[in-house]
C-alpha cells in the first residue's frame, strides 16, 4: 500500500495492490486539501531526499513529513508530499534540508502546490 495525490488536488489518496492481484485506488473525496510540496536539494538529490518539512500557521504547526525513498524493493514514496494544513490562512513552510540548512518559506492561504530548492527558488502551481 502506499498514498499519493493521484488526482493533484491535495488531498492524500490510498493505492493498494498485491502480488499478482489488482491495484485499487481509494480516492480521498472528502478531506481537506493540504499543501503539495516538491523539494529539490540540489545536484546529486533532485528529489529532496532526506529533507523535512511542516506547515506553520498562526495557531501552531502541522506533522512533520520527510522525503523517503527505496523503502523496499521497487517502493518509493512519491516525491510531492502533502502537508495538512491545520487552519486556514496564510502561514510559513519550514524545511530542514540534509546537511542541516532550514529554510522558512511564507506561503498564500490560496496556495495549493509549491516546488522550492535549496538554493532558494520558490515556484507556486497554478490552481
Amino acid at each position: 500500500a502506499t498514498v499519493a495525490d493521484m488526482d493533484s488536488d491535495g488531498r492524500p489518496d490510498l493505492l493498494v495492490t498485491q502480488h499478482g492481484g489488482s491495484t485499487r485506488v481509494f480516492r480521498n473525496a472528502g478531506g481537506r486539501p493540504g499543501l503539495r510540496v516538491r523539494l529539490d536539494a540540489g545536484p546529486g538529490n533532485r528529489l529532496g531526499a532526506g529533507a523535512s518539512a511542516r506547515w506553520v500557521g498562526a495557531e501552531g504547526a502541522g506533522p512533520l513529513r520527510v522525503w523517503r525513498f527505496g523503502a523496499g524493493h521497487g517502493a518509493s514514496d512519491s516525491a510531492v508530499q502533502v502537508l495538512a494544513r491545520p487552519q486556514e490562512g496564510d502561514g510559513t513552510l519550514e524545511i530542514r534540508w540534509p546537511g542541516g540548512k532550514s529554510s522558512g518559506v511564507p506561503v498564500r492561504a490560496a496556495t495549493r502546490g509549491i516546488r522550492v530548492s535549496i538554493e532558494g527558488r520558490v515556484d507556486v502551481e497554478k490552481p
